[in-house]
């Protein structure tokens, strides 16, 4: 399966409420693209915020990444957030927060996503084992 992850810190806490109100919004979208396997918002207690959304193919996950929720919501999380870095592999499962976040410290993309420097940004990382809350995102059920 393709997964795709993202790492965010907000300029100011002003912005999480808008962060989570478009966040679960993409969430409810992209439950509807045909190849969604799951994904996950995670909020670290260091305040960090993650998306990771796992696909059948990175078709799939394009499908999402170019539809009109995904092109609404990024300028306004590019003008949210101090920091920001996404990264995308194939893997066998949904990955663990420490996988996610081992593989954005280790091949982090800033396409648009702002960032004060590649070291600075790794330097921000907090430790693996960081705690947080969870809220799992899952493929809608179909009719029997």
């Amino acid at each position: 399966m393709w997964v795709s992850a993202t790492r965010l810190l907000l300029s100011s806490p002003v912005h999480a409420p808008a962060f989570f109100r478009g966040s679960l919004g993409a969430a409810r979208a992209a439950r509807d693209v045909e190849g969604f396997v799951e994904g996950a918002l995670h909020v670290s207690v260091r305040g960090e915020l993650f998306t990771v959304s796992a696909w059948a193919t990175p078709r799939a996950m394009a499908t999402f990444r170019d539809g009109p929720v995904h092109a609404e919501l990024m300028p306004k999380i590019v003008r949210w957030a101090k920091e920001g870095a996404y990264s995308s592999w194939d893997d066998d499962a949904m990955p663990s927060m420490r996988e996610v976040r081992r593989r954005l410290a280790e091949a982090p993309s800033f396409g648009r996503m702002p960032v004060s420097s590649t070291d600075g940004w790794r330097a921000s990382l907090p430790p693996l084992g960081t705690p947080g809350l969870t809220y799992p995102i899952r493929p809608p059920r179909t009719a029997r």
